[in-house]
């Protein structure tokens, strides 16, 4: 992990706000560790290597008790550690979405959604499963 902190992903404004804890209890640690190592490895790190400028991650790891406040899937990845959610500081919504095509043309990605309206992309990454699941929500 050259340009990601495990921090990264575990900050959260709307956990700080709600006094959470966003943290995977002691028995998931390493796997989400792991898996969100899998995820940087792979995906994130491809990609701020191609666009050599930070990636902010406005949304990674997510407790069981997070994801459900802030509208999460209950099977959401983030909380496996296996998604992000980013943008790519300075980026307009037409370069980021060649950074979406860039993923999907050129990674491995279990999942990839970009969001023109709030200029995000989520990806996420399942060692051994990925689907290559791509779509834009509007």
């Amino acid at each position: 992990m050259k340009h990601f902190y495990f921090s990264e992903f575990f900050n959260s404004s709307t956990a700080a706000k709600n006094d959470i804890k966003n943290e995977p209890i002691s028995d998931e640690r390493g796997r989400v560790m792991l898996n969100i190592k899998l995820l940087v490895d792979n995906v994130l790190e491809p990609i701020r290597d191609m666009v050599c400028t930070p990636i902010i991650i406005t949304s990674g790891y997510r407790s069981p008790q997070l994801n459900k406040i802030v509208g999460g899937a209950v099977n959401s990845q983030h909380m496996l550690g296996c998604a992000a959610d980013f943008y790519v500081d300075g980026y307009d919504p037409l370069m980021m979405y060649k950074v979406f095509m860039y993923i999907f043309n050129t990674l491995e990605f279990d999942q990839l959604i970009y969001y023109p309206i709030k200029n995000i992309i989520h990806v996420s990454y399942v060692e051994n499963r990925n689907r290559h699941e791509a779509f834009i929500k509007k």
